[in-house]
C-alpha cells in the first residue's frame, strides 16, 4: 500500500506545503531568468551592431587619453 502524502503530523504537512511553495517559486525565478537572458542577448546584439569597429577603437583611445590627462592633472593638483 502506497503511503498517503497527506497523512502524517501537522509539522510534516506544513513542511510539504513550504517545499511545494519553494519549488513553485524557484520555477518562476528560472522562467524570469530565462526571459532576462533572452533580453540581455538581444540588447548585446543591438549594441554590437551600432558602431563600426574603427569608431569603437577611436572612442576607446580617446577615453584612455582623457583618463591619462585627468591622472596627470590630478597628480599635479594633489602633489602640489
Amino acid at each position: 500500500m502506497a503511503p498517503n502524502r497527506m497523512a502524517g503530523c501537522a509539522f510534516g504537512k506544513v513542511s510539504r506545503e513550504k517545499i511545494e511553495n519553494l519549488k513553485t517559486g524557484f520555477e518562476k525565478v528560472e522562467k524570469k531568468i530565462d526571459g532576462l537572458d533572452t533580453k540581455v542577448t538581444q540588447l548585446f546584439n543591438h549594441q554590437s551592431n551600432r558602431l563600426p569597429t574603427w569608431a569603437t577603437i577611436a572612442l576607446s583611445f580617446l577615453t584612455m587619453l582623457v583618463g591619462a590627462l585627468l591622472g596627470v592633472i590630478g597628480r599635479g593638483i594633489f602633489n602640489g
